[in-house]
């Protein structure tokens, strides 16, 4: 095999990095948590189109704090 797989990558050339892997963790919670009030902000103007675009990025972009998160985890098992 060229390329490991799986576990075997892990061992063979997987680094952990804690330290960048707490902050994306608590940067994404922190954001999340900021996001709430402002998504709910523009579900209740939603009747104008801009706001209704704004609404759909602003999913976007918390499935992106989401995914920042998962890569945290990541960073952290290396």
């Amino acid at each position: 095999r060229i390329r490991p797989i799986g576990d075997e990558w892990t061992v063979a050339k997987g680094e952990a990095h804690p330290y960048f892997g707490a902050w994306s963790i608590s940067w994404s919670v922190v954001c999340q948590t900021l996001y709430i009030p402002c998504i709910y902000a523009l579900y209740m103007e939603r009747r104008h189109s801009c706001y209704r675009i704004m609404l759909y990025l602003s999913f976007v972009d918390f499935i992106a704090l989401i995914s920042l998160c998962a890569f945290g985890f990541i960073l952290i098992e290396g």
